[in-house]
């Protein structure tokens, strides 16, 4: 079965643990995505995917065992290179120079509990450094674009993690707080903010406040303008 890129997490997850599609069809298909589509936006900075590619393989052993357990079991989602997100990986907390030789000494919050429901993390998010600006954009890594208008900035300081949600690459981030540029009319900016609610993991109601499109669902905040 083909991976449906549309499909949220949950969803991905539930076809997973009925046999419908493999963790690493899951992966592959994920990194494939990756590669095709992240010189574009950027919103990578740093990839495992030999370690993904183990897990999913360890992952598709557990669920033909039965076992599988997780909201989000074989599901590939990023840290966001800010605070401490995989042990051992980069942690330049937004391509900080003067940090580039750090290494994250453990999980944080959001990483952990994704690898406790199961996900897989392939690889880390773009940043502003210390995660300070509404911008996407540092002197190591260069800008991240949003892929709706590449060229223009995904916005900050989860502009890596909005991209690649964005742009169908992962279906789940971290997203802390989201300010993206955006100039195209109001409709199709709705229909940009609701593409991006559908692919979190996120089922709260989107509302509309005002013209600067100041939107709110769950705990993730978008303010578009």
């Amino acid at each position: 079965m083909a991976v449906n890129e549309q499909a949220s997490a949950v969803d991905l997850a539930a076809d997973i643990k009925a046999k419908n599609v493999s963790p690493v069809e899951v992966m592959e298909d994920c990194i494939a995505t990756i590669e095709a589509r992240n010189p574009s936006i950027n919103a990578f900075t740093y990839t495992a995917f030999d370690e993904a590619r183990a897990k999913a393989s360890e992952a598709e052993k557990i669920l033909m065992r039965g076992d599988a357990a997780g909201a989000f079991f074989g599901i590939p989602t990023a840290a966001k290179d800010f605070l401490p997100g995989v042990p051992g990986w980069p942690g330049t907390t937004g391509g900080v120079k003067a940090l580039a030789h750090l290494k994250d000494s453990g999980y944080g919050c959001f990483t952990k509990a994704m690898v406790d429901e199961g996900a897989i993390l392939v690889g880390k998010t773009n940043s502003p450094s210390f995660a300070f600006r509404g911008t996407c954009d540092n002197k190591m890594f260069g800008p991240t674009s949003t892929p709706f208008k590449v060229g223009y900035n995904s916005g900050g300081s989860s502009g890596g993690s909005a991209a690649a949600v964005g742009d169908g690459i992962l279906t789940g981030l971290e997203l802390q707080l989201l300010s993206v540029h955006v100039d195209m009319p109001r409709g199709d900016t709705l229909q940009t903010v609701k593409h991006l609610h559908q692919r979190t993991l996120s089922r709260s109601v989107l509302t509309y406040k005002s013209m600067n499109l100041a939107l709110v669902y769950g705990e993730v905040y978008i303010v578009i303008g």
